[in-house]
């Protein structure tokens, strides 16, 4: 069941792609978040939204016709999973509805979108199994690709987009394996997953850096991995539980902890493992996706910003949801930038 709302529009912030220049760390600010029913600040006028035909909508008018939903949770569900649609409107954009949706009633625990369409997530299934499924947006139902015994998290597409892995760890055992399907439909069985690294194990978070490289954390440091010499290299230490691979790039991001009052989100090179601290983040957050290779979302106390490299140095506001789904700890963001989907502790 997909039940959908509509937000009031509060979302700012220009839609540019800037080219990243110089390689020291950058500090930056957090850009205001705008009172209800003050103007966009990009169009100088009322918020707009374009329906289906193109035409401009004004935002009251879309709150008499879906005024906000409280949402429900079914009994013994601890998580929440919301999908927010994010629209387009001249050089920036607008949040304007959000659905929840129902993972075959089971607890969601961890979300990665295969598509725009498409959400592959994790959920805790029944006597101590997880379940993996394939959530289609459009015709809003969810499959369960397979159930495995234990526990699983992390769920990424395979390197090369083919696929999926998981972090899995088997029952009986104490320490996680990282895991990769070959595919989304029928083989995708518990027998034809590999190991990325037989010997890898006690990971905390992991990205992929190529179809041959992977990033993980374990312990708190960052490490490279090649996969065809098995080699692991340690890159650094004092790094958060996020991990994740930037668009278009053999890299991937992370969290630099290494001063208690002030983190940094950086980029880790999936061959050399050399690393580039790029902008210090709102306090206290790790959490982030990339819009592409230069823009990146964060959240901080139930707001999204967006942080363009090359740009203003503002942390952007692109919502406020704290009224209607209050705090949340996982997010994922579409390809296209247009669909976003969040989990919400209940």
């Amino acid at each position: 069941m997909r039940v959908r709302s509509t937000l009031p529009v509060r979302s700012l912030g220009t839609v540019l792609l800037f080219v990243l220049v110089g390689s020291g760390e950058r500090t930056s600010t957090l850009a205001p978040m705008p009172l209800p029913g003050e103007a966009c600040v990009q169009c100088g006028g009322d918020l707009l939204l374009s329906d289906q035909v193109g035409r401009d909508i004004p935002s009251q008018d879309i709150q008499k016709r879906h005024p906000p939903t409280a949402f429900t949770v079914p009994i013994g569900r601890d998580w929440e999973l919301l999908v927010l649609d994010l629209y387009p409107h001249r050089d920036h954009v607008h949040v304007g509805s959000v659905s929840e949706l129902d993972p075959l009633g089971r607890n969601p625990t961890a979300i990665r979108f295969i598509d725009d369409e498409r959400l592959l997530l994790v959920a805790e299934g029944e006597e101590g199994r997880a379940s993996v499924q394939v959530y289609n947006l459009l015709e809003d139902v969810s499959r369960q690709v397979l159930e495995l015994p234990g526990s699983a998290s992390h769920p990424l597409l395979g390197p090369g987009g083919e696929g999926f892995s998981l972090l899995r760890t088997p029952p009986g055992e104490e320490q996680n394996r990282i895991v990769v399907h070959p595919s989304f439909g029928e083989d995708a069985g518990e027998g034809a997953e590999e190991l990325a690294l037989p010997e890898l194990s006690g990971v905390e978070a992991y990205a992929w850096a190529g179809e041959k490289s992977l990033g993980f954390v374990r312990e708190g440091s960052l490490f490279l991995a090649d996969l065809e010499s098995g080699e692991v290299t340690h890159v650094r230490g004092q790094v958060g539980a996020v991990l994740e691979s930037i668009p278009d790039e053999n890299a991937v991001s992370f969290v630099d902890q290494s001063d208690p009052d002030q983190w940094f989100i950086g980029r880790m090179e999936g061959t050399t493992g050399e690393v580039q601290l790029l902008v210090d983040t709102p306090p206290g957050s790790e959490e982030h996706a990339w819009l592409s290779s230069v823009t990146v979302l964060m959240s901080h106390d139930g707001i999204v910003y967006r942080y363009s490299l090359g740009g203003r140095g503002e942390w952007i506001p692109m919502a406020d949801l704290r009224p209607y789904i209050g705090a949340f700890e996982r997010m994922a963001i579409a390809p296209s930038g247009l669909r976003m989907a969040v989990l919400v502790p209940r």
